[in-house]
């Protein structure tokens, strides 16, 4: 699969309906373009995957070791019980659940973001998405000063 990224405005639509960007869609690897798997995000937003992508991601989560079974058991089910396989209509529209259009916040009627983060995507209502960027933004810089990153060794 290639990379994701990119924040795109978008419009949802008053059934619930937005479109995702025909460069998102030919991400997914071409046999798993016509579906995406939605479920809850880490943050106030939708997360939302390929297929194979998906079960990876779900498979590193049953087998976390740093936690106990009940935290475990809680941590897949709030992403599995949210889980819904969507397909995608001939203009790339998804009709979203409503349990994650609440969860995420999405005002019917209004421009979303679709963001691209690396291996999956995420659809976040912009002023969520604003506020919780302003919020990370200097952790996410004193974190990077406080790395030591080898750059140069990185590319090959």
């Amino acid at each position: 699969m290639n990379m994701l990224y990119g924040t795109y405005r978008v419009a949802f639509d008053a059934s619930g309906r937005i479109s995702i960007p025909l460069k998102m869609r030919n991400s997914f690897p071409e046999a798993m373009r016509d579906k995406i798997w939605v479920t809850i995000g880490y943050q106030k937003c939708i997360a939302g995957y390929n297929e194979k992508e998906f079960l990876r991601f779900f498979n590193a989560l049953a087998s976390i070791r740093d936690i106990n079974e009940i935290e475990k058991s809680e941590l897949i089910g709030a992403f599995s019980k949210n889980l819904t396989d969507l397909t995608f209509d001939k203009q790339g529209r998804i009709v979203l659940p409503q349990n994650l259009v609440d969860f995420a916040e999405l005002q019917h009627g209004s421009e979303v973001l679709v963001l691209g983060v690396m291996n999956h995507l995420e659809i976040w209502n912009p002023a969520a998405h604003a506020e919780q960027a302003q919020s990370s933004l200097q952790t996410v810089q004193t974190r990077l000063r406080s790395l030591n990153l080898d750059l140069a060794t990185q590319i090959e």
